[in-house]
This record gives C-alpha cells, sequence and structure tokens, in this order.
C-alpha cells in the first residue's frame, strides 16, 4: 500500500491555529475517491523536505516559517501547462506500448499532480495541486500561504 500526504493550505494568517484533523476530511469525496483511509496526523519535519522538493518549480517553502510563497503567476502557468503536457504524453505513451500509466485513475492524477506530486492539498475541502495553483494564477488566493496539517492517506 502506498501513502500520500494531506496538506493543509491556510490563507489567512489569522487562522494558522486552526488544523484540520481526520474528522474534516473523512467524509470529503476527493480524499475517499483517492484513498481507502487516512487522517493521521504526520511529523511536519519529516515531510516538509520532501514537499518543498516537489512544489520547486512552482513555489518557494520556508520551512521554518512554515509557508508557501507561489512563484510568478507566469511561472505557475508554465508549470501547469508543462505538466499537462507530461501526463498527456505519458499516457498517450502507455496507451500505445500497453504498458504503464495507462489508467484513468493514474492520467487524471497526473494532470491533477501536474506529475509533480500525487499529494492531496486541503483548502476548504480536498484538491490536487493544479487546483491551488489555479486559484493563485486567478486571484483567489494570495501569493504566500501558511502549511497547517499535514495528515497521511493510504492508497
Amino acid at each position: 500500500m502506498s501513502y500520500i500526504n494531506i496538506i493543509q493550505i491556510i490563507t489567512d494568517k489569522d487562522n494558522r491555529k486552526e488544523l484540520i484533523s481526520e474528522s474534516d476530511i473523512i467524509e470529503d469525496n476527493f480524499f475517499n475517491e483517492r484513498c481507502v483511509y487516512g487522517g493521521e496526523p504526520k511529523e511536519y519535519e519529516e515531510e516538509i523536505k520532501y514537499i518543498a522538493k516537489y512544489l520547486r518549480p512552482v513555489a518557494f517553502v520556508n520551512k521554518r516559517k512554515r509557508t508557501i510563497t507561489f512563484k510568478s503567476k507566469r511561472t505557475v502557468t508554465e508549470a501547469i501547462l508543462k505538466g499537462m503536457r507530461i501526463a498527456v504524453r505519458r499516457a498517450h505513451d502507455s496507451f500505445r506500448k500497453g504498458k504503464g500509466r495507462s489508467s484513468f485513475y493514474s492520467v487524471e492524477n497526473d494532470i491533477g499532480g501536474l506529475c509533480l506530486t500525487r499529494d492531496i492539498f486541503y483548502l476548504n475541502y480536498c484538491r490536487p495541486l493544479m487546483d491551488i495553483l489555479q486559484d493563485y494564477t486567478e486571484g483567489y488566493i494570495p501569493r504566500t500561504v501558511w502549511i497547517g496539517s499535514i495528515l497521511d492517506g493510504h492508497y
């Protein structure tokens, strides 16, 4: 069984102490589509290195301040488009060769995670990375956001 992170994103500095728990995600549709179970808290220090590494193309992570600062909207948009091209190329190659990542689930995860991650982000509800980045590029969330809880998910 594999695992993913459910990473809480907080857009208002004053709400940094309002952390989610298992009860916040257990009935979330997106979480339930992708996970068999989960919701246990994970150690921030253990997971943040991984999170910072895969977000590097689209954001800077300040591990000490627990912030994510997105790169310019143009850079993020280009990363979204690149991730979509890679996901489509992977699916195309997989179907053509008859092996590899050919399931709809794999294609959907590659596109939603922009081939950077399968982790889920929680901003009012569970969502893929692409949704968070689109919210940023469309001006719905600020350039800098805070990381709240990091929970586990198993699929």
